[in-house]
C-alpha cells in the first residue's frame, strides 16, 4: 500500500457520478461501512493504514504528502493523549478514519 494508491483512490471519489456530494460537513462513511460505495470502504482501509502507525502514532510524513496533494487531514476527535479520529477532507466530504 502506497500514498499513491490513496490518492488515486480519493481522485475516484470526487469523480465517481454515483457518490453523491454529502457537502465538506459531513462524513462519507459514517455508518456501516460495508453498505457504503467500494472507493469510500477503500480510502478507509488504507488511510488506516497509511495514516496510523503501528502504535496508533500519526504519520506525519504520509498526512504531509496528501496536504502537498490539496488534501486537509486533521483530527475530527481527538483528547489529552491525542487524535482519537482522523479526517481527510474531499470536495464531497469527510473521509474519518481510526
Amino acid at each position: 500500500m502506497s500514498v499513491e494508491e490513496l490518492l488515486q483512490v480519493l481522485r475516484g471519489i470526487n469523480e465517481e457520478p454515483t457518490i453523491e456530494d454529502l457537502s465538506q460537513e459531513v462524513c462519507l462513511n459514517w455508518g456501516l461501512l460495508e453498505e457504503r460505495h467500494k472507493l469510500i470502504q477503500d480510502a478507509t482501509r488504507l488511510a488506516e493504514s497509511l495514516l496510523i502507525g503501528d502504535k496508533g502514532e500519526r504519520n506525519f510524513e504520509n498526512e504531509f504528502k496528501l496536504r502537498m496533494e490539496g488534501y486537509s487531514v486533521f483530527p475530527l476527535e481527538q483528547d489529552s493523549c491525542g487524535w482519537l479520529v482522523g479526517g481527510i477532507m474531499t470536495p464531497k466530504g469527510i473521509i474519518a478514519y481510526g
